[in-house]
């Protein structure tokens, strides 16, 4: 059985709700950037000050012609967005209990600053973690293993000593599993998802603590390069 030390979540759609600003930014101007470009965009280095300042970087980034209009059509997706992030109900009581069980608790967030700071001020559950490693401070995106040797380097432990919990296939379980780091899928919606060999599945954060027992007798899963789902980033 393996030594697990830490457990590592993911932020959006797994510990906080999230819509698809990605989807609705395309959508809205008509983009003919692909889903991936935009997330690298959206979750990369930004101005993160107000709604305003977010908007304008993000417009100028993506190439959209920076009139009025466009600026509030994109603080009005930006601000339709906040309204959904906020932590789900089992989040923090998982986050507690594997707490007080000695583990280490790490995020890796391919994150958009302006919904991470709503999450700081509107709840506890950012300050149960020991090490945090988002993209919009880094410029570091899972899959890519840079992110995750950043965690594991904040808390001086080997990938294999850790278990990454996430709501994508790619990004969570495949992105870590490159690093030798075992994986637990969430799927929240009951919908069918791709999945590979033994990858402990779950519906809820409630289950985790099975999971990850059951993780620990698995070995870590051997991938090779994955399929490309444009919603994933």
């Amino acid at each position: 059985m393996a030594e697990i030390k830490a457990i590592f979540f993911d932020l959006y759609n797994t510990l906080v709700k999230s819509g698809d600003p990605e989807a609705h930014i395309i959508k809205e101007f008509g983009l003919k950037m692909s889903y991936l470009e935009v997330g690298l965009i959206y979750c990369g280095k930004t101005k993160n000050g107000s709604i305003s300042e977010f908007s304008k970087d993000i417009i100028g980034k993506l190439g959209i012609n920076a009139s009025e209009e466009n600026l509030q059509k994109m603080k009005k997706i930006i601000a339709n967005e906040l309204t959904i992030v906020k932590p789900f109900t089992d989040a923090e009581p998982a986050l507690r209990t594997l707490k007080k069980q000695g583990y280490k608790l790490g995020l890796i967030s391919n994150s958009w600053g302006l919904g991470t700071e709503k999450v700081k001020k509107t709840s506890k559950i950012l300050d149960l973690f020991d090490a945090m490693v988002f993209s919009h401070k880094t410029g570091k995106f899972k899959p890519n293993q840079g992110i995750f040797r950043e965690c594991c380097r904040r808390l001086k432990i080997k990938p294999w000593q850790a278990i990454m919990v996430g709501d994508s296939t790619r990004s969570d379980v495949i992105g870590a599993a490159r690093l030798g780091m075992r994986g637990i899928l969430l799927n929240r919606t009951g919908q069918r998802v791709e999945n590979f060999g033994k990858v402990p599945q779950i519906s809820g954060l409630k289950e985790v603590g099975k999971a990850i027992e059951q993780a620990k007798r698995t070995e870590p899963l051997q991938v090779g390069r994955p399929r490309i789902d444009k919603k994933e980033t």
